[in-house]
């Protein structure tokens, strides 16, 4: 019965070696690959960064261009209306000038 237990101790030993292997060789796979899937991550990342950020200025140019053409609006639309001002203060004055000019014809002829 003592050899019994001997041997199984010594088995237990083995086998506890042979986990112990195989567990570290299991580690070495699993650093190998998440190394291999950071780096291609990272890679992979990079465009899209790059292209996000491409995307970023170009928005932000887009937005200046856009101010700029809304300003330029206002001050079309601005100037629109000076204009329609302008021609119905011309109308009225014509309007004026064509009574008054009627009215001082009746009595000069």
């Amino acid at each position: 019965m003592t050899s019994t237990v001997s041997h199984l101790e010594q088995e237990n030993t083995n086998l506890s070696l042979v986990v112990e292997t195989l567990l570290s060789k299991f580690d070495q796979v699993l650093g190998t690959i998440s190394e291999h899937v950071e780096a291609e991550i990272i890679v992979e990342l990079d465009p899209i960064e790059e292209t996000m950020s491409n995307l970023e200025k170009e928005t932000k140019s887009l937005s200046q261009v856009l101010r700029v053409m809304m300003v330029k609006q206002e001050q079309s639309d601005s100037a629109l209306d000076d204009l329609e001002l302008q021609i119905s203060q011309l109308q009225e004055d014509n309007k004026e000038l064509k009574n008054k000019g009627g009215f001082w014809s009746k009595w000069t002829t």
